[in-house]
C-alpha cells in the first residue's frame, strides 16, 4: 500500500523536474503578444506612410496650381488627378482636395477669391472671410493659395487604431507668376 500511495508523489516530482518542452510552453505564452506587436507595428507604419502622402499631396497640388496664371476646370481636374499617383500604392478613394485663392487686402482682412473642391468638400463662397494662421497677420495686399486635403483612414487590423479617423494636410503658397491666379470656375470634381 505504501508503494501504490507514493506513485502520485513520484509522478508529480518527476513532472516538476522535467524541463523538456519548456521552450514550447514559453513560446505559446509569448507568441500572441509578439503577433499583436507585429500587427500593430505594421498598421502604425502604414498609417504614418499614408499621412505623409496626404500631406505631400496638399503641397504638390498647391505647387502645381501656383505655377499657372489662370486655371480652367479641366486644368484643376488634371492637377487633382495627380493625387492618385501621389497616394500609390494606397487607394485614393475618399481623398478630398480643395484649393482656395485667398486675397488679403491692405487692412489684413483675408477673403475667398475663388475655391474649387473635389466631391465631399464644400466650395467656399467668394467674398467670405477666410481664417489664416496668425503668422500671416502682417501680410497686406497679396494673394495666398491654400490647398487642403482630407483622407479617411480605415485601420486594417484594428490593433493600434480601432476605428476610422481622418488625416489631412494644408499648404500655403504665393502665386509664382504675377500677383494672383484667375480661375474660370469649376464644378465639384470627383476623384
Amino acid at each position: 500500500m505504501t508503494r501504490f500511495g507514493s506513485w502520485p508523489t513520484c509522478a508529480a516530482s518527476r513532472f516538476a523536474a522535467d524541463r523538456s518542452g519548456m521552450g514550447a510552453v514559453e513560446f505559446a505564452m509569448v507568441a500572441p503578444l509578439l503577433f499583436l506587436l507585429y500587427l500593430g507595428g505594421s498598421e502604425l507604419t502604414i498609417a504614418l506612410a499614408i499621412d505623409r502622402k496626404v500631406e505631400h499631396t496638399a503641397s504638390t497640388v498647391n505647387d502645381l496650381v501656383t505655377q499657372a496664371q489662370s486655371l480652367t476646370a479641366e486644368d484643376l481636374e488634371g492637377i487633382y488627378r495627380v493625387s492618385e499617383a501621389l497616394l500609390a500604392p494606397y487607394p485614393s478613394e475618399g481623398l478630398q482636395i480643395r484649393v482656395t485663392s485667398v486675397e488679403i487686402d491692405e487692412e489684413g482682412l483675408a477673403t475667398v477669391d475663388w475655391s474649387c473642391p473635389t466631391t465631399g468638400m464644400a466650395r467656399l463662397a467668394a467674398g467670405t472671410p477666410f481664417t489664416l494662421p496668425s503668422n500671416f497677420a502682417p501680410l497686406r495686399s497679396r494673394t495666398i493659395l491654400v490647398a487642403e486635403t482630407r483622407y479617411p483612414y480605415t485601420p486594417i487590423t484594428g490593433q493600434v487604431f480601432s476605428e476610422m479617423f481622418e488625416m489631412g494636410g494644408i499648404s500655403y503658397l504665393d502665386p509664382r507668376i504675377g500677383n494672383s491666379i484667375e480661375s474660370t470656375g469649376c464644378a465639384p470634381i470627383a476623384l
